[in-house]
């Protein structure tokens, strides 16, 4: 079986990939789904997915190799390096509170991200765990961060959330087929194995806008106010008043609100409702907002820590 002794050997591993990725601001880049809306303050964005019974790695049997598992060639014998194919083979079913059944497995893509969102009825103690392996449409599998588990809950601002294992991968290619095969596992009763198939995304391609606009700080409103599909509104070094987007842009002609000389945005920037619209380069100090919005992007921005997109 893939699971319990290597996940809990890698735990720390992964905890400190973790840290490491996430210890310092810097560039955020994401992109919204192309068929739905968005939340106030969420930056994972819904991606196109499929979820099914695993399909199984084709690679054989698995062995052990240094203390781990991966996938033998079953024709030469030798290690592919692969991780193995999930597998409850022999594992009881849940059958109480303790054990762990699926409610639901949801996939959420950016450029270079997606994140996974699998909601759990059942594990009353929190103990289940879900392993994670990946790869690009036919290339060869990986082992991925595994999920946390985020027991259902509320705060005092009114927020609620599901029970359910959450968790992100990284490092992935844009505008890429994945394939990621899922193992929910819990000691106490429950087992099961899902596939989940996302693409991640591909930026809005502005680099040949059909008309560049030079504003500053007393300009900009003007020029956001008399936008066209293609337009480059590229801005001046300075401080600028939050603003609204409110002309979208289109597939073949995005707009983008750029600039490479260092203006700051002093305000929220609201992009709802918007479509083909891209950010680049700015110095955001509040909220970026894009509730309803599809394919908008926002590249190499610099944000506080204490706001969200």
């Amino acid at each position: 079986m893939l699971r319990c002794p290597m996940l809990r050997a890698r735990r720390a591993t992964w905890i400190l990939v973790l840290l490491a990725g996430c210890s310092t601001p810097g560039e955020a880049s994401s992109e919204t789904d192309a068929d739905g809306a968005t939340s106030e303050s969420s930056a994972a964005l819904t991606g196109g997915l499929d979820s099914g019974p695993s399909s199984g790695d084709p690679g054989g049997d698995t062995t052990s190799v240094g203390g781990t598992d991966d996938t033998t060639d079953a024709t030469t014998g030798t290690s592919t390096g692969e991780p193995p194919a999930a597998s409850c083979d022999g594992h009881p079913e849940a059958t109480d509170e303790l054990g762990v059944t699926a409610a639901g497995l949801q996939g959420f893509s950016t450029f270079e991200h997606v994140a996974v969102r699998w909601l759990l009825e059942g594990d009353a103690n929190g103990n289940a765990e879900v392993s994670v392996r990946l790869r690009p449409e036919g290339g060869a599998w990986r082992e991925g961060t595994p999920l946390q588990r985020v027991p259902a809950g509320s705060n005092d601002a009114g927020y609620t959330w599901a029970n359910a294992a959450t968790g992100s991968q990284f490092g992935l290619e844009p505008g890429t087929n994945y394939e990621l095969e899922l193992q929910l596992f819990d000691d106490d009763g429950g087992c099961i194995v899902e596939t989940l198939e996302v693409a991640t995304r591909l930026p809005l391609d502005t680099s040949a806008p059909s008309r560049t606009v030079s504003v500053n700080p007393g300009s900009l409103a003007d020029a956001l106010a008399n936008a066209q599909p293609g337009d480059a509104i590229e801005l001046q070094a300075g401080s600028y008043s939050g603003f609204e987007v409110s002309v979208d842009g289109t597939a073949e002609a995005p707009i983008v609100i750029r600039s490479t000389v260092g203006a700051t945005i002093d305000g929220e920037v609201r992009l709802d409702d918007r479509a083909f619209v891209a950010i680049e380069g700015l110095h955001v100090l509040d909220q970026i907002k894009f509730n309803g919005a599809h394919a908008v992007s926002y590249t190499h921005l610099t944000l506080p820590t204490i706001y969200s997109v």
